[in-house]
C-alpha cells in the first residue's frame, strides 16, 4: 500500500514521535516502499510530527568532496550523499548545515541555533552537536537502517577512549553563502593498525526501555532515547574496551522490516537446516544471525573453557570435510554427502584403519535402517562416523584410510536473547536450543515458533511480564545464562520451553517438578481444551524422558525455577537424518505457537474479582444474559457467581465451574463493565 504524508505522520505519532520532540534521522528511502509524493512526503512527514517546537537534525556528509586533494566543503551547494531524504532536507527552505569538514550536519528547528553554535572542530567531541544531542532529551530515528549507519557511535567511542581507534587531524576549507574559501580545521577518529568496526554490535544496548521499533511501509523504524543509549553504549565499553571492534569474520546483522514481513516458520526452518550448528561452531553463529534479521536481539559471550558449576563451555568445532575410503580410493562416507557423517565434535585424523577398529567407531541404527543416527562426542578427544545401517555390509575390506579435517580450538559460546520488558518485575524464561546441526523438528521446530512467538510479543503494547527468549546451545547455554545472571532468579516466575513440535503426533506436557504451579495448571487447562488427544506427564517422566532438554537447567537443584514443556510424540526420526524439513507441516507449528500464547494470554489477563453485590445478579435485567448461551454455558455462568468470594483469580474460577477460561473471563469482565465487581491485580 502506498504511504502518503499523513500516514507517514501517522506512523511516527505510534512510534512515539510527538510535537516539541528533538530527532536525529538516519534514514534508508528505498527501504520503505511506494510514497506517495516521494522522499518530500517522508520530510514533511517528519517535519508535521515534531511540530514548530521540534527539532530535526541529519547527517549530510559527502564522501567525493573529502578524496580530493584539496577538500573542500561548499554548505550551500555541496550535496549531501546520505540518502534521497537528507539530501532534500538539506535543499529545504530554513534548514542549515554545520560548518565541519568531515561529518556536516543539516538542522531544522527548535534548537538549529545552538547546534549551529556546537564546536565544529572536534568532530565527536564534548560540545559537537553529538554531545550537544545526547544531553539534550534527543532520540534517534532510524528508518531502514542500522547502527553502521550512525555517527553517534564515534560520539561513544571518543568519549569512552576506544583504543582501536586514533584522533587524526585534517586540514581543507569551508566556503558559506557567498564568501570565498576560508580555511579549517577538524579532528576525527579512525581505525589504526588495521582494525575493523562493526557498530551493530551496539544493538545489544538497544532495550524496551529506550527503543520502540514498528514498521513504516516494508522498513523498520526504531525510535531510540539517545542519551539512555549513549549511556548504555559507554558501559558496553566499560566492560570490553574493544566493544564495538570486529573480532570475528561476522557482522552482526540487525532485525529489518523486510525480513519480519517475509518470515514464515518453515521459511526459517528451511534456511537454518543447512547450517551446521554444533554448540560452539560459526554454523549455530551464522543460524542466530539469522534470526537476529528477524529479531532485534542481544548476544551473550561465554568463552571456551569457561567452567559453569561441573560443566565446561566447549571449543569452538569446524568441520571442513571427512571421509571414509578403501585403499583404492572408493568413498564409502563423505559428509559431503550429510553433515550427520560424522560425528559432532570429532577430532582431526587422518591415517589407515583397520576393519574392527573403524566398525567399533561407525554407528548405525538397526531399527532405522536408511537414517544416519546423530552422535556427538563434545569434550572427548575422540572421533567417530555414522552412517545408514543398510550400508553397513559394504565394508568388506580389512584396511581403509580415513580423513577428518577439523578444527578444535578457542571460542565463544553465543546465545541470543530477545526480551519484550513488563510493567512489573516477573520474568518468564523460555529456552530454546537451536544446536543439532543436520536435524529440524529437533528443534528448528521450536525455534520457528519462538520466533513467530517473540514477533507477537512485540506487537503486543505492553505486558504484566517480563519476557526473554532464549536461543541457546542445549543445556551448556541455559546454565551459562543462569550462572552469569544469578541476581535475576528472585524475580524469574516460570519457565517455557518448545521443543520438536512440527510433525503431526500428539502434543504433550511435562510439568515442572512441583508439578502445581499456577504454569502448569495454565498450560493443562489450556492443552487438555483444545487438543483431546493430548497427554500431560510429570516431570521427567519415563514415557518422554528423552524429549526432555532445558526445562532440565531451569528446574535444577541451585536454580529451581519451575518450568513447563510442550512438545509432541512419539517422533520415529528424533536425532537422525531422516529430521527433514520436508517431515514438519506449518500448520502444527501454529497449533503450539497458538498454544504457548494462550497460555501466555492468561499469564498477561487473569485478576481477582472483587464482588460488589449480593445475592445473585439478575443478568437479563443488566442486558448481561445471552439467548444465545446453550444448558452448559448456563450452568456454568450460574456457578461463576458462586465462586467471586474475592479471592479466587478468574482462572481459578474457571478451574473451579470447569469452563474455558477466556469464556469466564468474558463474562466476569461484563460485570466489571456493569460496576458488579472490581477487577483487582494479580499478587
Amino acid at each position: 500500500m502506498m504511504l502518503s504524508c499523513e500516514a507517514i505522520t501517522r506512523v511516527l505519532n505510534d512510534l512515539g514521535v510527538g510535537p516539541g520532540d528533538h530527532l536525529l534521522v538516519h534514514s534508508a528511502y528505498s527501504a520503505i516502499g511506494e510514497v506517495d509524493g516521494g522522499a518530500e512526503s517522508v520530510v514533511e512527514g517528519l517535519l508535521s510530527a515534531v511540530g514548530n517546537a521540534g527539532t530535526v537534525v541529519m547527517p549530510s556528509f559527502n564522501w567525493d568532496y573529502f578524496q580530493e586533494k584539496e577538500k573542500v566543503i561548499d554548505l550551500t551547494h555541496t550535496p549531501s550523499l546520505m540518502g534521497i531524504v537528507s539530501e532534500l532536507f538539506r535543499k529545504r527552505s530554513g534548514v542549515k548545515r554545520t560548518a565541519n569538514l568531515f561529518h556536516p550536519l543539516c538542522v531544522w528547528g527548535r534548537f538549529a541555533k545552538e547546534i549551529l553554535a556546537c564546536d565544529t572542530f572536534d568532530t565527536w567531541g564534548e560540545d559537537s552537536p553529538y554531545g550537544f544531542m545526547a544531553r539534550n532529551g534527543f532520540k534517534m530515528l532510524l528508518m531502514g537502517v542500522d547502527l553502521n549507519r550512525c555517527a553517534i557511535l564515534h560520539y561513544c567511542e571518543q568519549r569512552a577512549g576506544a583504543r582501536y581507534r586514533e584522533p587524526v587531524i585534517y586540514e581543507g576549507f569551508i566556503v558559506s553563502g557567498g564568501s570565498g574559501k576560508r580555511p579549517c580545521q577538524c579532528r576525527r577518529l579512525v581505525l589504526k593498525d588495521g582494525a575493523m568496526a562493526d557498530l551493530n554490535k551496539a544493538c545489544d544496548a538497544l532495550t524496551d526501555h529506550n527503543c520502540r521499533s514498528g514498521p513504516m511501509g516494508n522498513a523498520l523504524c526504531r525510535l531510540v532515547d539517545l542519551g539512555d543509549f549513549v549511556q548504555a553504549v559507554c558501559l558496553g565499553f566499560e566492560r570490553d574496551p574493544d566493544y564495538l571492534k570486529m573480532t570475528g569474520p561476522l557482522l552482526r546483522p540487525m532485525a529489518t522490516q523486510a525480513d519480519q514481513n517475509a518470515f514464515t516458520p518453515m521459511g526459517l526452518i528451511a534456511d537454518l537446516h543447512p547450517m551446521n550448528r554444533a554448540l560452539v561452531s560459526d554454523g549455530f553463529d551464522r543460524a542466530l544471525d539469522r534470526i537476529a534479521r528477524i529479531l532485534p536481539m542481544k548476544i551473550r559471550r561465554f568463552d571456551s573453557g569457561t567452567r559453569i558449576q561441573t560443566w565446561r563451555v566447549p571449543e569452538k568445532w569446524t568441520l571442513h570435510r571427512a571421509h571414509i575410503e578403501t585403499l583404492d580410493g572408493r568413498r564409502m562416507v563423505d559428509t559431503a554427502d550429510h553433515l550427520l557423517h560424522l560425528a559432532t565434535g570429532s577430532i582431526p585424523f587422518t591415517g589407515t584403519v583397520a576393519h574392527d577398529e573403524l566398525m567399533a567407531r561407525l554407528t548405525t541404527d538397526p531399527d532405522r535402517p536408511e537414517a544416519i543416527p546423530y552422535r556427538f562426542l563434545y569434550h572427548q578427544n575422540d572421533w567417530g562416523f555414522s552412517t545408514r545401517h543398510a550400508d553397513r555390509g559394504r565394508f568388506t575390506e580389512e584396511t581403509y584410510r580415513v580423513h577428518i579435517d577439523t578444527e578444535l580450538g578457542p571460542g565463544q559460546m553465543r546465545v541470543g536473547e530477545v526480551e519484550k520488558k513488563g510493567q512489573g518485575d516477573k520474568i518468564i524464561l523460555l529456552p530454546i536450543h537451536l544446536d543439532h546441526p543436520g536435524q529440524s523438528n529437533d528443534n528448528l521446530s521450536g525455534v520457528a515458533v519462538a520466533t513467530a512467538l517473540a514477533l507477537r510479543l512485540k506487537r503486543r503494547p505492553s505486558t504484566r511480564y517480563t519476557y526473554r527468549i532464549l536461543f541457546v546451545p542445549e543445556s551448556v547455554g541455559t546454565l551459562a545464562w543462569l550462572e552469569r545472571y544469578r541476581e535475576l532468579l528472585p524475580r524469574i516466575a516460570g519457565g517455557i520451553v518448545v521443543d520438536s513440535v512440527g510433525h503431526d503426533n500428539r502434543l504433550f506436557l511435562m510439568t515442572s517438578r512441583c508439578g502445581d504451579t499456577y504454569l502448569d495448571r495454565i498450560s493443562r487447562h489450556v492443552l487438555l481444551r483444545r487438543f483431546a488427544d493430548s497427554e500431560v506427564y510429570p516431570f521427567l517422566h519415563p514415557e518422554i524422558s528423552s524429549f526432555c532438554n532445558d526445562e532440565r537447567m531451569l528446574q535444577s537443584p541451585g536454580f529451581d525455577i519451575a518450568a513447563v514443556a510442550f512438545s509432541r510424540a512419539p517422533y520415529d526420526h528424533y536425532h537422525a537424518s531422516t529430521d527433514t524439513p520436508e517431515r514438519l507441516s506449518g500448520d502444527r507449528l501454529t497449533e503450539a505457537l497458538d498454544l504457548v500464547w494462550e497460555v501466555i494470554d492468561i499469564l498477561e489477563t487473569d485478576f481477582i474479582p472483587a464482588r460488589r453485590f449480593d445475592g445473585v445478579p439478575f443478568l437479563s435485567g443488566l442486558g448481561l444474559w445471552r439467548s444465545d448461551w446453550t444448558a452448559e454455558e448456563i450452568n456454568g455462568i450460574e456457578r461463576i457467581h458462586y465462586c467471586l468470594d474475592n479471592t479466587m483469580s478468574v482462572f481459578a474460577i474457571a478451574e473451579a465451574v470447569e469452563r474455558p477460561y477466556r469464556f469466564v473471563h468474558d463474562h466476569v469482565s461484563d460485570l466489571a463493565a456493569a460496576g458488579l465487581v472490581e477487577k483487582k491485580e494479580m499478587p
